[in-house]
């Protein structure tokens, strides 16, 4: 199995989605094409902001 870390630019609407896809489809992309996508870090405008996020690993928000 491959893993794959990921950063991101941004979290809003498009963001938060492909994060929602991901956690979604974990299991299905590791079987169909065994990749793991490890998501690191994300740059937003405000770190601090409180975000309902469902996510299985620790993220770390960055500006």
């Amino acid at each position: 199995m491959t893993t794959i870390s990921v950063g991101m630019l941004g979290c809003g609407t498009v963001g938060t989605g492909v994060l929602t896809l991901l956690n979604r489809a974990t299991n299905q992309i590791a079987e169909s094409i065994k990749v793991h996508f490890n998501v690191k870090k994300i740059a937003v405008s405000h770190p601090d902001k409180k975000r309902n996020l469902h996510w299985d690993e620790d993220v770390q928000f960055t500006g």
